[in-house]
C-alpha cells in the first residue's frame, strides 16, 4: 500500500502568506483610523459646532473652554445665540454682527439698505432670522422721478441763463404741504422684507414681504422651528394712536393678519402645535385668540413656556401663585416667597424669574437650582448649564452653573 507524502514545506509556506496579510491589514486599519482622527482633530474641528466635551462628567461647551475674550458694544440690541451656543449675533448701528465665541473674533457683518430692526438666531440652525424696513419701489421710484425732473428744471434754467426767480411765502407753503404728503405717502407704503442669513455657508435669502404703513416698531417676534410658523406683533400709528397687529406667517410665505385691535405685551407660541398665548395691555390672555380666564382668577401676567409646551402665567391679584397650563386647564398651582422679580426669562430649557440677585428656575427639566447673578453684571442667557453675562467693561462673561449655585 502506498502512503502519500506529506508535503509540509508547502503548508507553511501558506502559514507565512496569511500571516503576512494579516500584518498588512493590520498596518491598513490602523493607518486608516490615524488618518480618520487626525481629520477629525485637525480639519473637521472648527465645522462641527456641536462639538462639547466632559469634565466632571458634565457637558461643556467647547465655547467656555476656550475662555476667548468676546466684547460687546454698549448700543448693542438684540443679541442673540446660535443653538449650540458657539456663535452670538448682536445688532449694532443698524448692522448685524457675528462673533465667534470660541475665538472671540468677529467673522460677519450684514448691512442692508433699509435700518434691519429686529434679528434672532432660530433655535435649531445656524440661522439668522432678520427684519428690514423698506419703502414700496413705486414709492421710491416716485420719489426718484421727482428728485430728476427737478434736477432738469434747475438746468435748463442755468442753461436759459434766466433771471432767479424769488418764492413767494404762498409757493413756500405749497412746496411745505407737497412735502409733507410725500412723507405721508411713504410712511404709507411701508414694507418689512423678511431675510435669513446662514453662518455655514454665508448666504443671505429673501423670504417674505409685508406690507405694513406708519410703523414705529417691531415688539417681538415668535418663531418655532417644528411648524415653521412666525407671528410678529408690530406697532404702528394710525389716527395719532398705536396701534398692535400680530402677523401670521406660515411655511409656504404666506402672511396674514391674525389678531389686532389692542395693545399686546407679550406673546408665546407653543413648540409643537399652532397655538399662540397672546397678554394684552390689560392684562388678558387669549390663547389662539379665545379669551382665557379661570373660576379664581381673571387677569394674568404671562409668563413664558417650558419645554414641555406647558405656559405659565401669574394672577394679577395672586403675585404669590404662578399656574402651568396645558391646552386651555390649570395643571398645576405653585406658590412663591419672593414676588418681585424684575424680569421673566425663558428658552427651550425651561422659564426662569430673574430676580435682582439671583435666578430661580421656574420650570426646568435639569437640575438647576438657585442661581447666584453678579450684581454689576448684566444677565443675558442661561444654556446646558452654562451662565452668560456681560459685565461692565463689556466683555461676555460665560460661568458654569454649578460655580454660582446657592448652597
Amino acid at each position: 500500500m502506498n502512503i502519500p507524502k506529506i508535503k509540509i514545506p508547502k503548508i507553511k509556506i501558506k502559514l507565512n502568506i496569511i500571516k503576512l496579510l494579516l500584518i498588512y491589514s493590520l498596518i491598513g486599519t490602523i493607518f486608516t483610523f490615524a488618518v480618520l482622527i487626525y481629520l477629525n482633530i485637525n480639519l473637521f474641528k472648527d465645522e462641527a459646532t456641536n462639538v462639547k466635551y466632559i469634565e466632571n462628567k458634565e457637558y461643556i461647551p467647547e465655547a467656555l473652554l476656550r475662555k476667548q475674550h468676546v466684547l460687546v458694544p454698549q448700543n448693542a440690541r438684540n443679541i442673540s445665540f446660535s443653538y449650540d451656543h458657539n456663535y452670538m449675533s448682536y445688532i449694532s448701528s443698524g448692522t448685524i454682527n457675528i462673533k465667534d465665541l470660541c475665538t472671540g473674533k468677529l467673522i460677519k457683518q450684514i448691512k442692508e439698505d433699509g435700518p434691519i430692526t429686529t434679528s434672532f438666531f432660530v433655535n435649531d440652525r445656524n440661522i439668522i432670522l432678520y427684519f428690514i424696513l423698506k419703502n414700496k419701489e413705486i414709492q421710491e421710484k416716485k420719489v426718484k422721478v421727482k428728485e430728476e425732473t427737478h434736477k432738469i428744471i434747475d438746468e435748463e434754467n442755468l442753461d436759459d441763463e434766466k433771471p432767479i426767480h424769488v418764492t413767494t411765502i404762498e409757493e413756500e407753503n405749497t412746496v411745505e404741504e407737497d412735502d409733507i404728503a410725500d412723507v405721508e405717502s411713504l410712511l404709507a407704503n411701508q414694507l418689512l422684507l423678511i431675510k435669513t442669513y446662514a453662518v455655514d455657508t454665508d448666504e443671505k435669502t429673501e423670504q417674505i414681504e409685508m406690507n405694513i404703513s406708519h410703523f414705529i416698531k417691531i415688539k417681538q417676534v415668535e418663531y418655532s422651528s417644528l411648524t415653521n410658523l412666525i407671528y410678529v406683533n408690530v406697532e404702528s400709528l394710525q389716527d395719532d394712536k398705536l396701534i398692535n397687529n400680530i402677523y401670521r406667517i406660515n411655511i409656504m410665505k404666506k402672511n396674514t393678519k391674525y389678531q389686532s385691535g389692542k395693545i399686546y405685551k407679550k406673546m408665546v407660541l407653543l413648540n409643537n402645535e399652532d397655538k399662540l398665548i397672546v397678554e394684552d395691555d390689560k392684562n388678558n390672555i387669549y390663547i389662539s385668540k379665545s379669551l382665557f380666564r379661570t373660576k379664581k382668577y381673571k387677569k394674568f401676567e404671562l409668563l413664558g413656556r417650558d419645554n414641555e409646551d406647558n405656559f405659565y402665567i401669574t394672577p394679577i391679584d395672586f403675585p404669590n401663585k404662578i399656574l402651568k397650563v396645558r391646552g386651555k386647564e390649570v395643571v398645576e398651582e405653585k406658590t412663591i416667597i419672593d414676588t418681585s422679580p424684575h424680569s421673566v426669562y425663558s428658552n427651550n430649557e425651561g422659564v426662569f424669574l430673574i430676580f435682582k440677585e439671583n435666578i430661580w428656575p421656574l420650570a426646568h427639566g435639569g437640575a438647576y437650582g438657585n442661581i447666584k447673578l453678579d450684581k454689576q453684571n448684566i444677565f443675558v442667557d442661561l444654556f446646558d448649564n452654562v451662565l452668560y453675562e456681560i459685565n461692565v467693561q463689556g466683555e461676555l462673561v460665560q460661568t458654569l452653573v454649578r460655580d454660582r449655585m446657592v448652597k
